[in-house]
């Protein structure tokens, strides 16, 4: 399933002890039960004190970033510290000034 081999690629990736782990779209086809699994490994490689880069447009993906930026054309248009609010990073990707 795309699940175990997206499990089996993170551990290869964490076996050779990085400092910088990037994930691009790291849960993307797998079913609930994978998700939940890869961003624990996640969690623990944070814990482990490996930074992590994560470029996502999966809400869940992103929920455990101490922040996220939004990019358009290769710029920062926004930027949301831990916590924010599903609609306020919706509106930040769409391009709508949600402070209005």
């Amino acid at each position: 399933s795309g699940g175990n081999a997206q499990k089996v690629v993170m551990a290869r990736a964490l076996a050779s002890d990085p400092r910088l782990l990037v994930l691009i779209n790291p849960t993307a086809g797998v079913d609930v039960k994978s998700k939940e699994s890869l961003l624990a490994r996640v969690d623990s490689a944070r814990e482990d004190g490996i930074a992590v880069l994560v470029v996502s447009d999966e809400l869940d993906d992103l929920r455990r970033c101490d922040r996220v930026l939004v990019l358009f054309h290769g710029r920062v248009v926004a930027e949301h510290p831990a916590g924010w609010r599903d609609h306020e990073l919706i509106a930040s990707i769409e391009g709508v000034d949600h402070h209005g």
